[in-house]
């Protein structure tokens, strides 16, 4: 038989989903399992997105629609943009309603890279980038972050892996606020990659999913609204974090020309087009759940606040404190475990169910992931049995 799957024999499956399915086993054998390793916020979809869907569906919005998106709501994603960010994106020809936020990741790295080109990585990062630029055929380029300074971006080590790597950096992927650290990159750090981006002509791919979720009175700035940046750089959002959206998978990409056709290419092949009557909750919905969005980030803040409350307690374990997203970024070094062992035998023996960091890249190593998008109530659970988990281990 001919030589197959050769895009693809480096591609690693999603541990993510690995834990989530190992979690779910225990449950079916009885087990009680607290479940602080995926990023899915535990509240209901606010009632005004359920019912424009369910009117959707009831009118019959069962078919295909456009294939790049619904008109009401690529206007809506524009006028989001517009007032955020300042941007003026036409939502006809730069916009893409996709199949969550991952499928407008993958729609750009797959559409835009390719062989010979490196694509800068701040990591430890969402393993969808790396193993996106694989399928590319790609180089997915790691540069660590600076952990220990507030996971500051390391230009030292950027300008080295522009002037060193034999596949030259074409792209920088940019994650704010932060996935798996919880960290939100300041406007200093941010005008600095914008910077770096226009020194060595990159393209940035910023994907802002979490861009709702902070926890101080500015908002993070988008990477695209810096002076030079809007015509390099393919914004990425979606629904599913900011409004509990997860399995409705709508997300988009809004993309300035002639970054757009390559992304719209993959999109219509891989997907044809997102589920209508979800882009017609989203659309009829969005904005009449606005206190909704803030009660849910209030409550994210408190459960935030809890978790380092109880983390400080703990003697030898240390973390990077969140300010945006949902994830505490644990360095459990102190316990003699590597985080792959650390994380199984926490949840065999005690049944919670995290990350290791070594999943997001070799900064990683000797880290954990905890996501506290789960309820007070479960957190508090998960809480007690890290805290035993670790007294016997220390």
């Amino acid at each position: 038989m001919v030589n197959i799957y050769q895009r693809t024999k480096n591609m690693e499956l999603s541990y993510i989903r690995t834990v989530v399915e190992k979690a779910r086993e225990l449950e079916k054998q009885g087990r009680s399992i607290v479940h602080l390793q995926i990023g899915e916020p535990d509240f209901t979809t606010p009632e005004p997105i359920i019912e424009a869907a369910v009117e959707a569906l009831r009118s019959g919005q069962t078919h295909y629609g456009p294939d790049e998106g619904i008109e009401e709501l690529r206007q809506l994603v524009a006028g989001q943009i517009k007032s955020r960010k300042g941007l003026n994106f036409d939502p006809l020809e730069n916009i893409i309603i996709t199949a969550g936020a991952s499928e407008a990741v993958f729609d750009a790295i797959v559409g835009l890279s390719g062989p010979g080109q490196g694509v800068i990585i701040l990591e430890p990062a969402f393993s969808n980038y790396y193993n996106c630029c694989l399928c590319a055929g790609s180089k997915p380029l790691y540069v660590p972050l600076a952990l220990e300074d507030k996971c500051r971006p390391d230009f030292n080590s950027l300008g080295k892996i522009v002037n060193e790597s034999p596949d030259k950096p074409a792209f920088l992927v940019l994650n704010n606020p932060h996935n798996p650290t919880g960290a939100l990159f300041g406007p200093g750090a941010i005008k600095q990659l914008a910077d770096f981006a226009l020194q060595y002509d990159l393209v940035v791919i910023a994907d802002e999913i979490y861009e709702n979720i902070h926890y101080g009175d500015e908002n993070p700035l988008s990477i695209a609204s810096v002076p030079g940046m809007e015509e390099r750089t393919v914004l990425v959002g979606g629904f599913s974090k900011t409004y509990a959206m997860t399995g409705w998978r709508l997300g988009y990409a809004a993309a300035p020309e002639p970054l757009y056709e390559p992304i719209q290419k993959i999109h219509q092949y891989a997907v044809t087009c997102a589920a209508t009557f979800s882009q017609l909750g989203a659309a009829g919905g969005l904005q009449k759940s606005e206190e909704d969005v803030r009660r849910m980030v209030n409550e994210l803040d408190r459960r935030r606040r809890y978790v380092m409350d109880r983390l400080d307690q703990i003697k030898g374990m240390t973390y990077i404190r969140p300010e945006g997203a949902f994830y505490f970024f644990i360095n459990i070094a102190a316990s003699g475990l590597d985080c792959m062992d650390f994380s199984r035998r926490l949840l065999e023996e005690q049944g919670v169910a995290v990350i290791p960091g070594s999943t997001f890249g070799p900064s990683g190593k000797g880290f954990i992931r905890v996501s506290y998008a789960n309820s007070l109530a479960e957190l508090e659970k998960g809480m007690d049995r890290l805290t035993a988990f670790w007294q016997n281990l220390c």
